[in-house]
């Protein structure tokens, strides 16, 4: 009998946390322009949201809005990346 294979050591976090943390609580608050496309993302969207727009229309960046369109900063791929990492326990490097 095939036993199952072990668990990934690599606890990652599931839908459900990347559901419930908003994009503002990973984002850096350097204000810039729009990014490409002037595709942006609510303060109050969560990370699961940025994670699936980044990747559908392949982009490393988007800007982050407050309920009136206004800039509050970005969120990036690595941002994103590193929230993962830390979620896991991770030991992870502020963006620079």
């Amino acid at each position: 009998m095939k036993s199952n294979p072990s668990p990934c050591p690599h606890d990652i976090p599931s839908r459900s946390e990347a559901e419930s943390v908003a994009v503002s609580d990973v984002m850096c608050t350097d204000i810039v322009p729009l990014c490409k496309g002037g595709i942006s993302i609510p303060a109050n969207a969560n990370v699961a949201q940025a994670a699936a727009i980044m990747a559908y229309e392949r982009l490393p960046i988007l800007s982050v809005v407050d309920a009136l369109g206004r800039p509050l900063g970005t969120v990036s791929s690595d941002d994103l990346l590193r929230w993962i990492a830390a979620s896991a326990g991770y030991v992870t490097f502020p963006r620079s």
